[in-house]
């Protein structure tokens, strides 16, 4: 019978290969597009950068030995961390499934109220607007206390066939699943973060409609930036969608929390990149903001979304004299463009 071989991640940074040890400003990280990652050191005046991948083929690793068992590890590490040394944790996300930051009381109480006024809808059968938060707060207001969440919590235990403790114990689920959703919690407010900044590009554009050197570099940002807010949106709107599915959250939570999992993490490393741009565009006011200073922080988020969100087109070229075309053919073959990079000084 074949022995089926399983690996527990590495709890630390560590390797046997001499490599790692010789360059003391070694460190890891995703390369300038974020999709490829590398370890960077400095040799002499010289700064190296390695894919992980060609270290592993250069120095013949195979899979499942040591240093190549820690390289992928640090390959899966940095979708949640920027930077990782010799000696740093991996992060928990890859080592337990939990997550890697404590959220505040704060978000364990938004999560709370998402799940209470899921629950509540559902035993109502009342819509719930989770789409907008002035509604939301509306409704939680109006139908969200102790005793619609008991009764609620005593018609889903008497629908699970639960005895006299059946609400009991689901009070302990419901916690359980908003403890899980204040992670998500938290992200959201990040992912606010990006929509925010969208919202300031399009302040920026009213501010500069009529001055066309500006409006050149603004517009394809504006462009770009549709798409990352779109799938934030699509994302979170995915969790809400599982929360409202009330027999099944309460019902199979395990499962549920797996769901959840994948979609934070995801999220995460979407988020990772956004870090230092949102940090750095909070400082950028609206009020009669400099011309000067805007062009260069537009054309470095340009750099930033450009490798990452860039549409694609598809165009068929044509590689037949005209005078050959027939009417109906097809001619060539399907080549992918991409659109180039305006001029940037």
């Amino acid at each position: 019978m074949a022995q089926i071989l399983t690996f527990r991640p590495p709890d630390t940074v560590a390797f046997r290969h001499s490599l790692f040890s010789k360059f003391s400003d070694a460190h890891f990280r995703m390369d300038e597009t974020g999709s490829v990652p590398v370890v960077a050191f400095q040799m002499g005046d010289q700064k190296v950068i390695l894919p992980l991948s060609g270290i592993k083929r250069e120095f013949r690793l195979a899979e499942y030995t040591a240093d190549a068992v820690m390289l992928n590890t640090i390959a899966r590490s940095l979708r949640f961390v920027s930077v990782l040394r010799s000696g740093d944790r991996i992060p928990s996300e890859i080592l337990t499934g939990d997550v890697s930051f404590a959220p505040e009381p704060e978000h364990h109480a938004a999560a709370l109220r998402r799940i209470t006024a899921e629950l509540v809808g559902w035993n109502l059968d009342q819509d719930v607007p989770r789409n907008e938060p002035a509604q939301m707060r509306q409704f939680t207001a109006r139908f969200v206390n102790d005793e619609t969440i008991r009764y609620a919590l005593l018609r889903l235990a008497a629908h699970f066939g639960y005895g006299a403790d059946g609400a009991n114990r689901l009070a302990g689920t419901m916690n359980d699943v908003a403890s899980e959703m204040a992670a998500i919690e938290a992200i959201r407010m990040r992912c606010a973060g990006v929509n925010g900044l969208g919202e300031k590009l399009g302040r920026l554009r009213n501010d500069f409609s009529h001055q066309a050197n500006i409006m050149s570099d603004l517009e394809p940002v504006l462009g770009l930036i549709k798409q990352p807010i779109g799938i934030f949106r699509d994302k979170l709107a995915g969790v809400d969608a599982i929360l409202s599915e009330i027999v099944t959250l309460f019902g199979d939570f395990p499962s549920v929390r797996k769901m959840l999992r994948e979609v934070r993490d995801d999220l995460l490393c979407r988020l990772a990149p956004w870090a230092d741009i949102t940090k750095e565009w909070d400082g950028v006011s609206t009020r009669a903001p400099d011309p000067f200073a805007i062009v260069p922080m537009l054309r470095d988020l340009y750099r930033f979304l450009a490798p990452r969100f860039m549409p694609v087109d598809e165009w068929e070229l044509v590689l037949a004299r005209e005078d050959k075309l027939e009417d109906g053919a097809t001619y060539g073959s399907v080549v992918t463009w991409f659109e180039r990079e305006p001029h940037v000084a």
